[in-house]
């Protein structure tokens, strides 16, 4: 897989951007100077990116009874109260449409030890990506366990479980 970089803090929009482009690589057949010069530039920023595989594994919170809208909406950092927050599970996929699309990312929940658990989709509009310490990543979504417990068991979709 390509590695792709996205920049932390990042909004919903440039995480799917960054996903797409590091599952579905394109190879340009030509490029001008201008575009070699727009890359350059990117690059220069790499130590305020981190790698598009890590969402796959990082941690997921739930703000749960803490959601406030406003917040949630406002681009601040949910980094200061991720110590008040539950941890409901990890990652597992990305999840895209047939058009390249990045629509959420898949969590295991409910069960015991693996046992009874589902996979469900954790949809990108309600996730928020936070940086945690120098080099981890964690997932911050406006629902609850119960919520996501809720959705339907894509176990079996994707032809791989």
């Amino acid at each position: 897989m390509a590695n792709v970089f996205l920049h932390r803090g990042a909004s919903s929009m440039r995480l799917a951007i960054a996903l797409t482009t590091a599952l579905f690589p394109l190879a340009a057949t030509a490029q001008d100077a201008a575009a070699i010069d727009d890359g350059s530039a990117q690059m220069s920023d790499m130590a305020q990116m981190v790698r598009a595989e890590d969402v796959a594994d990082a941690e997921i919170y739930t703000l749960s009874e803490s959601y406030d809208e406003a917040f949630w909406d406002s681009g601040d950092s949910f980094g200061p109260m991720l110590s008040d927050l539950q941890s409901i599970g990890e990652a597992e996929d990305v999840i895209l449409d047939r058009e390249g699309r990045v629509v959420g990312v898949t969590v295991d929940v409910g069960g015991f030890l693996g046992i009874g658990d589902k996979d469900v989709l954790l949809p990108l509009a309600d996730i928020r990506l936070v940086p945690e310490g120098d080099d981890d990543l964690v997932i911050v979504t406006r629902l609850s366990e119960e919520e996501l417990e809720e959705q339907d068991d894509l176990s079996g979709v994707f032809g791989d479980d």
